[in-house]
């Protein structure tokens, strides 16, 4: 499903987007940690590699976009800040 016309449509034009670019390999690790210490049912390995999939597959569309239009700028997040 491309969400591109829905955002478009539903919030209108935007001056900048934003990526927090991360490695997906340190967020597989977060979440599979998350699942160890506070074990939900959606927290296993197939689970989280189809949420990554189904983020690239939503996102990828709406951040090229962006990009095309000048309006994308990607913060590499190469220093995890843990909250």
């Amino acid at each position: 499903m491309n969400i591109l016309p829905f955002l478009i449509t539903q919030v209108g034009g935007l001056t900048l987007a934003v990526l927090l670019d991360c490695d997906e390999g340190y967020m597989r690790k977060k979440l599979q940690e998350r699942a160890a210490s506070n074990p939900r049912f959606d927290d296993n390995h197939a689970a989280i590699m189809n949420r990554l999939k189904l983020y690239k597959h939503n996102t990828l569309p709406v951040l090229a976009h962006y990009d095309d239009l000048g309006k994308l700028h990607v913060v590499s997040l190469t220093c995890i800040v843990t909250l």
